[in-house]
């Protein structure tokens, strides 16, 4: 038999008794042997909240004083002999929390992210291990419980804004595809990002050939007159410019297809551009009314004039003719009523 002395605070002395005395050697020696002080401290002052369970009863016997801050308690009676399951923000059925439980008591160290709440009514969310320990005078479980609440409250938002931005990408989408105009982006290598259907339809048609994310507008095959027409737009984009242009295409039956189009640079969160948005709006329709209207209006041998309250914008040679003008410089500018018999008369007595 070997004997270990230890000596202690307060001028006392440890005598330790071993039949195997290298075996105690083999092990890490205990600090708490020499200061009990530090091993209540630790458990007192520990970041993590910690309470002793009553395995058989799951009814609290320990708490440390994170736990009492954490469940905002004045006085340890408040909690001590409850069962754990009372912190429990969540409602879980007989069989989740047997199950485990005996996940527990089987010897695992299992860990979960679970809902508690404070004898002062709030709420927060604590990652919680357990851990059955036994010794040869007790056997408790032991809790710890980090409290991750800004973790928890962040992934919300994170998943909230998640789902605003795929409702609002979708409802983007919808107006895109659903939009008659051609509507497509291309990104600094002039290669397709998103594109609508009507965009789609009109490329293949043009490339004969599928087109698809990723694909390169300019491709080797593309006439170098065409290239470099539709580059021009493309780059000015790219050097940060916006570009609105007119112009009309023709038609398979020989007519012509006006339209509208428009590039805007795309940049990111720090205002770096990183590719082009464009949208072609046909404006046919338009084109020939404004056409028709000016034909008839043109041709009209009825005096017409257009004005707003600065003046005649516009007049067609009828009234030229009827007011005896040569020059339309001479009457655009002036109000209608300038040109009225009152006064005339008014000019000529003066």
């Amino acid at each position: 038999m070997e004997v270990k002395i230890v000596s202690l605070e307060n001028d006392h002395i440890l005598l330790l008794f071993f039949t195997n005395f290298e075996s105690y050697f083999s092990e890490t020696p205990s600090i708490f042997l020499q200061d009990s002080e530090l091993r209540s401290t630790i458990f007192q002052k520990s970041a993590n909240a910690i309470l002793l369970l009553d395995p058989d009863k799951d009814l609290i016997l320990e708490i440390n004083q994170t736990a009492s801050r954490y469940f905002e308690i004045q006085n340890q009676s408040e909690i001590l002999n409850l069962p754990f399951s009372n912190l429990l923000a969540q409602d879980f059925t007989h069989f989740e929390y047997t199950s485990r439980k005996k996940k527990i008591l089987s010897g695992e160290t299992p860990s979960w992210d679970l809902e508690f709440k404070t004898f002062r009514g709030k709420k927060f969310w604590g990652n919680t291990s357990c851990r059955m320990i036994s010794t040869h005078l007790n056997k408790i479980i032991l809790v710890q419980i980090k409290d991750i609440t800004e973790k928890v409250n962040t992934r919300k938002s994170l998943l909230e804004q998640a789902g605003t931005i795929a409702e609002h990408e979708a409802n983007l989408n919808a107006i895109i595809e659903n939009s008659e105009a051609m509507i497509w982006s291309i990104d600094k290598n002039y290669k397709l990002l998103i594109f609508n259907s009507q965009f789609q339809n009109v490329m293949q048609n043009f490339y004969h050939s599928e087109i698809s994310t990723g694909f390169n507008l300019f491709q080797k095959e593309l006439p170098p007159e065409i290239a470099k027409y539709w580059k021009e737009f493309y780059d000015r984009a790219l050097s940060g410019e916006k570009v609105s242009v007119a112009r009309k295409r023709p038609n398979q039956d020989g007519t012509f297809i006006f339209s509208e189009l428009s590039f805007q640079p795309i940049r990111n969160t720090e205002y770096e551009i990183t590719g082009v948005s464009a949208i072609s709006v046909d404006i046919t329709d338009k084109k020939l009314a404004e056409e028709k209207f000016r034909l008839l209006f043109e041709r009209s041998s009825e005096p017409h004039v257009l004005y707003d309250d600065f003046g005649i914008l516009e007049c067609n040679p009828a009234t030229l003719k009827m007011l005896r003008c040569s020059d339309k410089k001479l009457v655009l500018g002036k109000h209608p009523i300038h040109f009225s018999v009152e006064t005339e008369k008014e000019k000529r007595m003066n």
